[in-house]
C-alpha cells in the first residue's frame, strides 16, 4: 500500500511537473473546479461549459491568459502546487450548484497575496439554463473581475489556414467490391457503400438504422467468420416504436484506417451528411497509443483518447458539419498492477486516430461523404466586429472529449 501510495504522489508531482511549460509563460491563469452539487453530473457539466467558454473568449481576446483544461486536473487540484512568478496571476474560479443557481467565488492569487473576491449568485430557468449561466458567469469573470471594458469595437481574432487532409479517400471515390479504400468492408446489411445520386461518381457511405438488431447481430457474426458481404440476407425492418432495431439498440458504424498524427496539434474534423429529420449521427475521432493489455506486458495499438462531433440531421439536404480538436500533450496515466502491492505507470503519446462513422436514432437512412481532417499550418490575428463573432461552440455540435476507462 504504501508503494501504491508513493507511486500516486510521484505520478501526480510528474504530471504537474509536465505541465509547467504550458502555463510558466501566461500572466493570467485560470483554474475552474469542480462545482459542488447534489447533482454531481450537473455541478460537473457547467463547471466544464464555463471553463471551454473561458477557454475560447480569452483565446480570442487574451494572449498572455491560460485555462487548464479538466485533463490537466486529473491527478489533483494544479492549485496547489504552482509557484508564481512575480508578474503572474492565479484566479481559481469555485462554485456552488443548487437547481439552477449557481453561487460563484473567485480566489485572485498572486506570489504575494491571495484575495477572496466577492460571491456571487446567478440564476437561469428553461432547457437552456446551464449554457446561460455559463454566459453570465463568464461575463462576470470578464468585465467584474478582469475589468475588461463592455465596448462593441473590433478586437483580435484568431484565423487559422488548415492544411490538406490527412484522411484518405475520405470522399469514398476509391476502392472496389464492399469496400471502399482506407476504410473497413461494409456488412452489405447495414453499412452500404453505394454511388450517390445513381452515378458512377460521387460515392458515399450509407447506413440503415431501421433493421432487426437480432438479424444484424447474426449476420455480424458471419462477417467475423468470414461471410462475404454480397450474400447478406434481406433485411428484416422494424415495427413502430422501433426499439428492437439496430438504430435502437447498438448502431451502425464504419472505421477508417489508422493515421498518423501530432499529439498536441489543433485539426479540424469535417463532414458532409444527410439523414432522417430529427436524426443523430457522430463522427468519432478516437486516438491510439502503445499501451499493454490486462492480461500481457506487450505493448500493443490501445484508444486512449476521443473526441465526437454530434450532426444532428433535418430530414432534407446533404448538410456540412465542422468542427476543430486537439489532442492534449498530457493525457492521463494509465495504470498497470504488476502485484498485489505494485502499479507501473503508462504515459499515453497518440500516435494514429480513427474515425468512426456512426449512426443510431431515429431510424432510418443515414449518408455520409467529404470525411476530412485537416491540421492547422497557420494561426494569426486580425480584427473582427465584435458582433460578427460567435461566442462559444455550435449548439448542433458542441465538443465532446473523453478518455476510455
Amino acid at each position: 500500500m504504501l508503494k501504491l501510495v508513493l507511486l500516486t504522489v510521484l505520478s501526480l508531482q510528474s504530471v504537474l511537473f509536465a505541465l509547467t511549460s504550458d502555463w510558466e509563460g501566461a500572466e493570467k491563469i485560470f483554474l475552474v473546479e469542480n462545482f459542488h452539487s447534489s447533482d454531481k453530473k450537473a455541478g460537473r457539466d457547467l463547471a466544464d461549459t464555463v471553463q471551454i467558454r473561458l477557454r475560447k473568449e480569452l483565446g480570442r481576446t487574451d494572449l498572455s491568459a491560460y485555462v487548464f483544461a479538466w485533463v490537466e486536473m486529473e491527478a489533483g487540484s494544479p492549485a496547489k502546487t504552482i509557484k508564481l512568478k512575480g508578474n503572474q496571476t492565479l484566479y481559481i474560479v469555485q462554485g456552488k450548484l443548487a437547481g439552477t443557481v449557481a453561487k460563484i467565488t473567485v480566489i485572485r492569487k498572486t506570489s504575494t497575496s491571495v484575495d477572496k473576491l466577492k460571491e456571487k449568485l446567478f440564476r437561469a430557468s428553461g432547457e437552456r439554463w446551464k449554457p446561460v449561466l455559463s454566459r453570465k458567469i463568464v461575463d462576470y469573470i470578464f468585465f467584474d473581475v478582469l475589468k475588461m471594458k463592455r465596448i462593441s469595437t473590433p478586437h483580435l481574432s484568431r484565423k487559422i489556414q488548415w492544411g490538406e487532409s490527412i484522411v484518405a479517400n475520405g470522399d469514398f471515390e476509391r476502392g472496389r467490391g464492399f469496400k471502399p479504400a482506407c476504410w473497413n468492408q461494409v456488412d452489405g446489411l447495414c453499412s452500404y457503400w453505394i454511388k450517390s445520386n445513381g452515378s458512377r461518381q460521387n460515392r458515399c457511405i450509407r447506413f440503415d438504422t431501421n433493421v432487426s438488431q437480432n438479424q444484424a447481430w447474426d449476420w455480424w457474426r458471419a462477417i467475423k467468420n468470414g461471410a462475404d458481404p454480397r450474400n447478406a440476407p434481406t433485411p428484416i425492418p422494424t415495427n413502430p416504436p422501433h426499439y428492437n432495431a439496430v438504430g435502437g439498440v447498438e448502431g451502425v458504424k464504419l472505421y477508417s484506417d489508422f493515421i498518423p498524427i501530432v499529439q498536441g496539434k489543433t485539426y479540424l474534423l469535417s463532414a458532409r451528411l444527410r439523414g432522417p429529420a430529427g436524426g443523430n449521427a457522430k463522427l468519432f475521432v478516437k486516438g491510439y497509443a502503445m499501451l499493454p493489455t490486462a492480461k500481457s506486458d506487450t505493448l500493443k495499438k490501445r484508444e486512449a483518447w476521443r473526441t465526437y462531433m454530434q450532426c444532428n440531421t433535418n430530414g432534407k439536404a446533404w448538410k456540412t458539419y465542422t468542427q476543430t480538436f486537439t489532442i492534449p500533450k498530457n493525457l492521463p496515466s494509465v495504470r498497470k498492477r504488476i502485484s498485489r502491492d505494485e502499479v507501473k505507470l503508462y504515459q499515453p503519446k497518440i500516435k494514429w486516430i480513427r474515425v468512426m462513422l456512426y449512426a443510431y436514432w431515429v431510424v432510418g437512412n443515414y449518408y455520409f461523404d467529404d470525411v476530412s481532417i485537416k491540421p492547422a499550418v497557420k494561426s494569426t490575428l486580425h480584427k473582427n466586429p465584435d458582433n460578427n463573432i460567435q461566442r462559444g461552440s455550435h449548439p448542433d455540435h458542441p465538443a465532446k472529449n473523453s478518455y476510455p476507462q
